[in-house]
């Protein structure tokens, strides 16, 4: 493991301004462990497992190869290695079980070798386009990538295998390597943002140097450091809420406890901060985290313009923030189980395999239809109704049913109920009528047991993307009007007044997140029989 000093020696001429600030020096020790994170775009997040593939421009590629090689073969041994070498990184690719693929189209690269008397260096001009797409081959979207600048190539960037066999030249491998090299990249930016799932992280926990000899009180910092990884090897939580907490209160008191006069507070406020900030980054509670990083901010040394130990957390905020920006959204399905796709010169739909259940108690079997209109066609029905395609006398006929007929509609996994809402400002990402009065919402269920249910209005293309709840035999949802919102506390202790327990519990809840709703919900059936 590494160790990096973040004060450095400046010089005999500073050394007796700087001894003071120095006396307890923050340096960083580097660990590597499997860290569970939501994918950063949150639309994704369905799809658990990424097909990657790559593909280079043909011109380019025949350019790269030796006059022995077949051409019309290195394109696929070119995909296979891309492939391997990804796996070697530890980023999987699998084409059998992905339900979202990603693809790199290297379109353009070209490198001139930069002489910087330390290393191999290049600067590199390219263009990857990267593509994003369901298992049908359907795209999302593409994003262009610039490759502009200089890239160093270390020992560790070698690459030795059967594509770089057929190459023309060790530049040519060279190129190859700086392809691979922003193909990684990229994949691993992928990962983290559409992908739910452990992610191997490279992780910096401050300690205090010489601490053994000098300052032994601050030793335990080791053994915290070591316990909270030794932590999250175990992959045993999703939720690290709960496992941060005694490193929490450690942290604390050490940055709030009274030290000799001759201590220098600054150093032992910025590793207890660090520290606290990656906790805090670890259970996504962005509140601390923005207390944490501010604290740390303004103990931070300044060398050369840079408050080196506050970079060092300073993104952790970004990724959070990605996160909850999108938490709420509507997800995109899983397409590859989605049917049929057909596609006229007004709309295009997707046929899924549901079911509805209508107020009068029948079930019918049927495929759901998702119907988007092109250009600036305006679904008169979007709303109002909800459409399957269904058998009837052994030919398929398409019907609509009014959401007034409805209890409830299911397809792709999901389950939608259908009741009377009327969302409030707070409750809606956007100023629409449908504030004005009461309508029926198709809700889908993402919490359910005997005691609640929690219900989602994530439907259709203006989804308010409330969070609503309920209880069996109640005919509207609780949260509504703007009585709830002026008087939440209260109305929330009434409504949960048969539990004396979730009672207590009220006010641990952030209401602004889904995940409040869940634990609740999740306590609520657990804490009240």
């Amino acid at each position: 493991m590494k160790t990096r000093s973040l004060y450095l020696a400046i010089g005999t001429m500073l050394l007796s301004a700087f001894q003071q600030l120095s006396a307890q020096t923050v340096s960083y020790q580097e660990f590597t462990a499997p860290v569970y994170r939501f994918a950063e775009d949150q639309h994704f997040s369905e799809h658990k497992k990424i097909f990657y593939l790559a593909d280079l421009d043909k011109g380019l590629l025949e350019n790269l190869l030796n006059s022995s090689a077949n051409k019309e073969a290195a394109v696929d041994q070119f995909r296979v290695s891309i492939m391997q070498e990804l796996s070697k990184a530890g980023i999987r690719s699998t084409a059998d079980a992905g339900d979202l693929t990603v693809a790199y189209l290297i379109d353009k690269m070209s490198i001139s070798s930069v002489s910087n008397g330390f290393s191999l260096a290049y600067n590199v001009e390219g263009i990857i386009r990267e593509v994003v797409m369901n298992k049908k081959g359907e795209p999302y979207f593409n994003k262009t990538h610039k490759i502009s600048g200089q890239e160093t190539l270390a020992t560790a960037d070698q690459i030795t295998n059967d594509f770089t066999k057929l190459l023309a030249n060790p530049k040519a491998v060279d190129l190859y390597r700086i392809v691979f090299k922003n193909v990684k990249r990229l994949a691993g930016d992928a990962e983290k943002k559409f992908v739910d799932g452990y992610q191997t992280q490279t992780i910096n926990l401050p300690f205090i140097a010489k601490a053994k000899k000098k300052y032994p009180e601050f030793v335990v910092i080791d053994s915290l450091n070591e316990a909270l990884i030794s932590t999250l090897k175990k992959k045993e939580t999703t939720d690290y809420s709960n496992v941060i907490k005694p490193f929490e209160q450690s942290f604390l008191q050490m940055a709030n406890q009274q030290y000799p006069a001759e201590y220098n507070i600054k150093p032992i406020k910025v590793a207890a901060y660090s520290e606290l900030s990656f906790l805090y980054y670890l259970a996504y509670d962005t509140a601390r985290l923005r207390d944490a990083l501010d604290t740390l901010y303004a103990n931070s040394g300044k060398f050369l313009g840079v408050r080196s130990d506050y970079e060092i957390r300073g993104s952790l905020s970004k990724e959070l923030k990605g996160y909850y920006a999108t938490a709420n959204d509507r997800k995109y399905p899983l397409d590859s189980s989605s049917g049929e796709i057909r596609s006229d010169m007004f709309s295009t739909e997707k046929l899924s395999e549901g079911w509805i259940l209508l107020s009068q108690g029948d079930t019918i079997k049927g495929r759901y239809i998702d119907e988007h209109f092109k250009g600036s066609i305006v679904d008169l029905d979007a709303g109002k109704y909800v459409k399957f395609e269904i058998i009837e006398k052994e030919k398929p006929r398409r019907k609509s049913y009014k959401l007034s007929e409805v209890n409830s509609f299911g397809f792709l996994g999901k389950t939608y109920e259908v009741h009377k809402f009327k969302p409030v400002f707070e409750q809606n990402n956007s100023v629409s009528l449908d504030m004005i009065r009461t309508k029926n919402y198709p809700l889908q269920v993402i919490y359910s047991s005997p005691k609640i249910r929690i219900l989602k209005e994530n439907f259709g293309e203006d989804a308010t993307n409330a969070i609503v709840f309920i209880r069996p035999n109640e005919e509207e949802v609780a949260n509504q009007g703007r009585d709830w919102f002026k008087k939440r506390d209260e109305m929330m202790k009434e409504y949960f007044k048969d539990c004396p327990e979730m009672v207590a519990k009220l006010n641990s809840y952030d209401f602004k997140t889904e995940a409040a709703y869940l634990k609740m919900a999740e306590d609520y059936t657990k804490s009240c029989k």
